[in-house]
């Protein structure tokens, strides 16, 4: 469907990457990331998409949890509901420039993947994700920055000391970060959390 998509669209870059995805090594980190805190019973993954990573973690991950899988676009969460399904996974079409719609002090982990580049209110959002989050709840960014012409039509990139600044600024604590892989600014991962864990990375944070 996907490879259908793609020959339709005028964008058929973005169609590859969603094939592809799974290849990446972002796509890998976050899996990792939610492995490694599998006891979280409560995850939002923003910008979701058609619903990979949100399958791939139900496959490892047999616990009972919560896991809230946000987009902007309905078609990608149709075809998440149909290829994707998993009955602990809702997916909700919704626009997070104006917030989460959600309960306060109710998520244990907020994910981006590949996705905060494209939003254009960072500051209101990251003060919103603050009072979503639970006590020692987690936010992880994977991939922050994006600067090629089409992605600043949808958002923009942010650097290592202005997010940094902005997490501190919103009472995030710890915060740390860590290039992988490669080393350019569109590699650089954020791991930024309310409870520090992650030890093996560079880059997390705390409430």
């Amino acid at each position: 469907l996907l490879q259908i998509l793609g020959r339709l669209s005028k964008n058929q870059a973005w169609y590859s990457y969603l094939l592809e995805r799974k290849n990446n090594s972002e796509y890998k980190l976050a899996l990792s990331i939610l492995n490694k805190n599998n006891n979280d019973k409560v995850i939002v993954d923003i910008g979701c998409g058609i619903g990979q990573v949100g399958q791939a973690y139900g496959k490892i991950n047999t616990l009972n949890y919560d896991y809230l899988a946000i987009d902007i676009c309905l078609l990608y969460l149709v075809i998440a509901q149909i290829y994707h399904f998993d009955r602990r996974i809702q997916y909700v079409c919704a626009n997070v420039e104006y917030g989460l719609p959600l309960e306060n002090g109710r998520v244990q982990h907020v994910l981006f993947l590949d996705s905060f580049p494209y939003v254009f209110s960072k500051q209101r959002l990251l003060e919103n994700i603050r009072t979503k989050l639970r006590t020692k709840g987690k936010l992880s960014i994977i991939h922050t920055y994006a600067d090629s012409g089409i992605n600043r039509l949808y958002g923009y990139g942010i650097d290592p000391k202005t997010l940094k600044k902005l997490l501190y600024k919103y009472k995030y604590k710890n915060v740390r970060y860590l290039k992988y892989e490669k080393d350019d600014m569109q590699n650089i991962v954020y791991l930024t959390e309310k409870q520090t864990d992650l030890n093996n990375y560079s880059c997390s944070s705390t409430i």
